[in-house]
């Protein structure tokens, strides 16, 4: 967290350090939540729950969360 040091006077509260904390992590791991929602979103198609249209707009967002560069 040293690289919020020079940004801020006071030390982050316990909440705002665990938030910040997890997002290493979560930057490893986008892409791999991103293809199990796609996959997700396949099975409720198959099921009747969503439409194809519904489907294929939920896969297109999700196409382009998965190209995004941190």
């Amino acid at each position: 967290m040293s690289y919020l040091r020079n940004r801020f006077q006071k030390e982050a509260n316990k909440m705002a350090q665990v938030c910040i904390a997890s997002i290493p992590f979560g930057q490893r791991l986008y892409r791999q939540d991103i293809k199990e929602s796609i996959a997700h979103v396949k099975i409720l198609t198959k099921q009747g729950i969503i439409t194809k249209s519904d489907a294929e707009a939920k896969k297109q967002k999700l196409d382009f969360w998965k190209g995004w560069k941190w």
